[in-house]
């Protein structure tokens, strides 16, 4: 749901700033810099979450879909009464179990990843605040 909402809220908070420090950037104070750096900052989210949260969002994905793929095979067996015709080896057994370790250690790490992606905005929020203020 993110992934939907937040790019066009981050995206017009950057516009607001960018249009104020374009609007002030005749002044001789320094407001119009605190602006823009309040868009770059709030900005920031975008690379940070392509460059560093990515790779854990892929393979979170992936844990999902064979999970998801396994359980429509083994309910499609099912309903055909072909029970127990999903024929898995001990060592891709014992290689999805290793896998499926992982993922807790994954979603912990995607939590911290979030709440470090959730100051970007709010640090742009805080610098465009003490310019307004100011």
């Amino acid at each position: 749901m993110g992934k939907r909402i937040f790019p066009s809220i981050i995206a017009s908070s950057a516009l607001a700033f960018t249009y104020v420090a374009y609007v002030l950037r005749s002044r001789p104070d320094k407001f119009s810099r605190l602006y823009l750096a309040a868009a770059a900052v709030s900005m920031a989210i975008v690379p940070y979450t392509l460059g560093v949260m990515m790779p854990t969002n892929r393979r979170l994905e992936s844990h999902a879909k064979r999970g998801i793929m396994a359980a429509t095979y083994e309910s499609a067996a099912a309903a055909e009464g072909k029970e127990g015709i999903l024929h898995i080896t001990e060592e891709e057994k014992a290689k999805m179990e290793k896998e499926d370790d992982e993922i807790p250690g994954l979603m912990m790490k995607w939590a911290w990843m979030n709440v470090v992606r959730g100051f970007f905005p709010l640090l742009g929020a805080a610098i465009g605040a003490t310019a307004a203020l100011s």
